[in-house]
């Protein structure tokens, strides 16, 4: 009555969200109209309206410690949420009112081939070559227990990238010194294709016959298998002695 007779427009009321619901129904009112800004009136009435009586006392007060804002944004929420004794939706809402950045992306959003490569690479590489944080590489690394093997071996060099993919994992662990798991996951990452066949040379043909299977396998790089089929059809079209 008050507001029309000065002439005053009726102000338009905040909806609530979704996300408030728990805070609502959880924290003293008075600590619900700061966390959220709103009047102590407007959350009783909210809290009329879902049913609620009394005021809940036996709740850990609203404020937040140095500690605690640090740790905002350096982990998902939920376990955010874990560490300090506070709901998802309020370490959310405090979060997002300070304007930090969710840099925790769901890991069914990573790539299978993606995640194939969580712990064959230093985390920081991966995080450059993903587009994301340090931080999140190393969270999903060890959420989905993924072994660090890059912790315990070397880094990759050009060489050893610019072969995957040209011979057989199998032959490529033992040439570089890796697990054939390592160089498989450093493959399907890059987005390689095995190539199951390769051409031979003049100089490896000339190989076949003269000297064991074992040893031109080795000298070529292929398998024992390879090179003992591809010396039987050679002898076969005559181009060699069949031995």
């Amino acid at each position: 009555m008050r507001r029309q007779k000065l002439g005053i427009a009726p102000s338009r009321p905040q909806l609530w969200r979704p996300e408030d619901y728990t805070i609502v129904v959880t924290w003293p009112g008075e600590q619900v109209g700061r966390l959220l800004g709103r009047t102590k009136l407007a959350v009783r009435a909210r809290r009329s309206e879902l049913g609620i009586r009394g005021c809940v006392t036996e709740r850990r007060p609203p404020r937040w410690s140095k500690h605690e804002l640090g740790l905002l944004g350096t982990q998902p929420d939920e376990e955010v949420a874990k560490i300090m004794g506070r709901s998802e939706n309020s370490v959310k809402i405090k979060r997002r009112r300070l304007g930090i950045v969710y840099r925790f992306a769901n890991p069914d959003a990573l790539k299978p081939e993606e995640i194939a490569l969580l712990g064959t690479l230093p985390d920081d590489e991966l995080a450059r070559r993903f587009g994301r944080t340090r931080k999140s590489i190393e969270y999903w690394r060890r959420k989905l227990k993924k072994p660090h093997i890059a912790s315990k071996s070397r880094p990759w060099t050009e060489a050893e990238l610019r072969l995957l993919g040209k011979r057989s994992d199998e032959v490529l662990a033992k040439q570089f010194g890796r697990t054939e798991k390592a160089v498989q996951s450093m493959r399907v990452g890059l987005g390689l294709r095995l190539r199951t066949t390769r051409k031979w040379e003049p100089q490896e043909l000339g190989m076949l016959g003269r000297i064991p299977d074992a040893e031109v396998a080795r000298l070529t790089g292929r398998t024992v298998i390879s090179v003992a089929m591809r010396r039987r059809l050679a002898a076969r079209r005559g181009s060699i002695s069949g031995s």
